[in-house]
């Protein structure tokens, strides 16, 4: 569920009308954003693998 919390911050941080040149966020910052709310979506799409398909996942 972070993730998808994220991508509304994300996208409510570049609105330049809403926030100001000022405090919008810079194109550096939004190539970091992205990368780390890619990277959390990735990794929490394993533990919903883990539900839907346990088979997948061997206890050990």
């Amino acid at each position: 569920m972070l993730p998808s919390a994220i991508i509304f911050l994300q996208l409510l941080l570049n609105d330049k009308e809403l926030l100001g040149e000022r405090f919008a966020n810079k194109p550096w910052n939004n190539i970091v954003n992205w990368t780390i709310i890619v990277v959390l979506f990735a990794l929490s799409l394993v533990p919903a693998a883990q539900v839907v398909t346990p088979q997948l996942f061997p206890a050990g």
